[in-house]
């Protein structure tokens, strides 16, 4: 028997009855609920009048908008087709009326032109018959170009159109189009009969150097350089009234086609008197000749600011990879006190920088007081205006810092250091004649005023 205690202690535990409707399944979910009105959906179309034509509305509307779709391209395709046609139409009616000649096929492989970087392997460029004259009366050159002889081809097949081109170096080099012939099309032995007319003074004349470009047109770089022929003018003895003197020389390559050996470089100046800032643009490099052994450049270009044996500033551009006309357009501000502006100069480097090796000098300049032609000119035409000039690289040994600028500019360019008042009556008359095309000041024009010599002060008194 259990005690009374242990009954009141233990519970008993009873079945519960529960009533009522309770429902065991598990709530909708998306899915369940998407399936229940698309089947609605689906009873509503298939099981009802009006949903039958809903129906049928919406395939018709798909069905036109597909034709629709398909009717614009095709009339797309026929338009271009017409468009194409019709050049072509325009090209066959054109070269209908130009006799075709069958040179291509019976042209040797040997005369067809090779790669930019093997140009110089080809050794037979054809000939050029051309004469020379001068008219004192109009001042002028004339170059009557006759015909060319064996000229290679640029490619097997496709369309030629050859022409001249004359250059007289350095009188062109800052016209940006040179006097050219006629173009003579899909010949190898072009006969031009043409003559060219150049306004140039007798004086001038011996110190150009002309080039006689034979080229072909090409849409895409302009000209594909075939060949040229060079002539020195100081060795011609021009005949009297004009009378011509008839030439025929063989073409060869020549790599710089402007005329300068190592290349030419675009400096932009100017100098604010009231801050007395120079602004210096290094803007873009033409034609720079590569190294043997390599066909491109990894080049800069470093400026320094030399006062006698001093150099104020140095300034350099960033490198511009595998390119012969490289474009830096980085501009360089130099502080300069106006009374040293007949007394400083700015040395101009541009070197070559490859992966492996050292670096190697491509050309020089130098722009300042001791500066020759257009260096010169620049330097005086820079105050407060910009000035623009392309100038050519040449091998000048400077040292910053080291050489004696005024005895290497005398020297390269054969000039006698002699008294003070021979060396200035040379820069008043010789300054600006024979720097651009007719010279940088007409005839009419009046030269500019000689600046008052400034009185040199000594270090000591500049300090006081």
């Amino acid at each position: 028997m259990l005690s009374s205690e242990n009954m009141e202690t233990s519970s008993v535990v009873l079945p519960t009855n529960i009533t009522g409707n309770v429902s065991t399944t598990a709530p909708p979910t998306n899915g369940t609920v998407f399936n229940k009105y698309a089947g609605e959906a689906i009873a509503f179309v298939t099981g009802s009048k009006a949903g039958m034509a809903v129906g049928i509305i919406i395939a018709i509307v798909i069905v036109i908008i597909i034709v629709l779709c398909v009717r614009q391209a095709i009339k797309g395709l026929q338009e271009a087709k017409e468009r194409a046609m019709s050049k072509l139409g325009a090209l066959m009616k054109r070269d209908e009326s130009v006799e075709l000649l069958d040179a291509t096929p019976d042209t040797e492989l040997e005369a067809v032109q090779p790669a930019s970087s093997d140009k110089k392997k080809l050794e037979n460029l054809g000939n050029i018959k051309f004469s020379l004259a001068y008219d004192q009366e109009r001042s002028e050159l004339r170059v009557k170009v006759y015909h060319c002889d064996g000229l290679p081809m640029k490619f097997v097949g496709g369309t030629v159109y050859t022409y001249v081109e004359v250059e007289m170096f350095p009188f062109h080099r800052m016209t940006p189009e040179k006097p050219r012939t006629k173009y003579i099309r899909n010949e190898f032995s072009p006969v031009f009969n043409d003559e060219v007319c150049i306004t140039i003074n007798k004086e001038e004349v011996d110190d150009q150097k002309m080039y006689l470009h034979v080229c072909d047109y090409n849409q895409i770089s302009t000209r594909d350089l075939i060949g040229s022929c060079k002539i020195e003018l100081d060795d011609v003895s021009f005949k009297a009234k004009g009378k011509e003197i008839v030439y025929e020389e063989t073409l060869r390559w020549i790599d710089s086609v402007r005329g300068a050996e190592r290349g030419d470089i675009k400096i932009s100046m100017q100098y604010y008197e009231g801050e007395s800032q120079l602004i210096v643009k290094v803007v873009e490099c033409k034609s720079l000749k590569p190294f043997p052994g390599r066909v491109s450049c990894n080049s800069y270009v470093t400026l320094n600011l030399v006062r006698g044996s001093k150099v104020l500033t140095t300034k350099k551009t960033k490198v511009v990879k595998k390119n012969l006309e490289p474009k830096f357009e980085k501009e360089f501000t130099f502080i300069v006190e106006e009374h040293l502006l007949d007394e400083v100069n700015l040395v101009i480097h541009v070197k070559d920088k490859p992966l492996i090796g050292r670096k190697r000098l491509i050309g020089e300049l130098c722009i300042g007081c001791q500066g020759i032609g257009q260096s010169l000119a620049q330097w005086k035409l820079m105050v407060n205006k910009e000035v623009t000039m392309w100038h050519q690289l040449e091998l000048l040994n400077i040292v910053p810092g080291k050489t004696d600028l005024q005895t290497t500019m005398a020297v390269l360019h054969g000039w006698e250091t002699t008294s003070e008042e021979e060396s200035e009556e040379e820069e008043e008359e010789g300054m600006f004649t024979g720097l651009l095309p007719g010279g940088l000041f007409s005839s009419d024009s009046k030269p500019p005023e000689k600046k008052p010599k400034k009185q040199k002060v000594s270090k000591r008194q500049s300090k006081l």
